[in-house]
Parts: C-alpha cells; sequence; structure tokens
C-alpha cells in the first residue's frame, strides 16, 4: 500500500512539475520580448523637435560650425549636417531609426528606445 501510494504521489508531482516549468518558460519568453519607446525627430531649420508620448523636447541646432578637418586639409571644408548632428546626439542617448519606416517628409524621423 506504501508503495502505491509513493507511486501516485510521485506521478502527481512529476506532472506538477511539468506544469510549473512549462509556465515559467512562456513568462521568460515574454521577458526577452524588446519593448520600446518611440518618438519622432522633427527637423525644423537648425533646430529639431523630438516628439515623445507624453512631451516634446526643442533641440536647439548649432548656429555657426566648425569645419571637420578631412585628412589634415585645411581648405577643404567639409561641415557635418544638422541631420547628422541630432541623430549622433540622440543615437548617444539610446535612439535608433526605426527599421523600414519612412516618411513622405524628409525632415522627419521615427525613433525607438529599448528600456
Amino acid at each position: 500500500m506504501r508503495t502505491i501510494i509513493a507511486i501516485v504521489i510521485a506521478l502527481l508531482a512529476a506532472l506538477a512539475g511539468v506544469a510549473v516549468v512549462a509556465q515559467p518558460a512562456s513568462a521568460q519568453q515574454n521577458a526577452r520580448a524588446p519593448r520600446f519607446e518611440y518618438a519622432e525627430m522633427r527637423l525644423r531649420g537648425n533646430d529639431a523637435v523630438v516628439i515623445l508620448a507624453d512631451r516634446a523636447v526643442y533641440l536647439e541646432g548649432p548656429r555657426e560650425r566648425d569645419p571637420v578637418k578631412v585628412d589634415n586639409n585645411t581648405k577643404l571644408e567639409v561641415f557635418l549636417s544638422n541631420r547628422v548632428i541630432y541623430l549622433t546626439r540622440l543615437g548617444d542617448e539610446g535612439w535608433e531609426l526605426v527599421p523600414g519606416q519612412t516618411s513622405t517628409d524628409a525632415n522627419t524621423y521615427l525613433l525607438r528606445r529599448q528600456y
């Protein structure tokens, strides 16, 4: 009789273990799914506005720009575009361009940041 009870308890424990193990696996998959915060950057002249879900952030552009030296050639003056300056600044904060998104306005960009 003890043997039968032990076998039944072992079977119930094994079945319960399978159910418990299967549930955290799906919870882990949901935890691994990346979550993103989205924003839109609009270039306006030398400045940009980044529009988030709860606020808008104004980015003031450079009024004067220094040339970028190319191969130590001081006669050739190359200036970084404001677009590059803003995307670099936002990239340093974890923002990236949303892949595959195109806008009808060449001065509007959709961005995302993982959190």
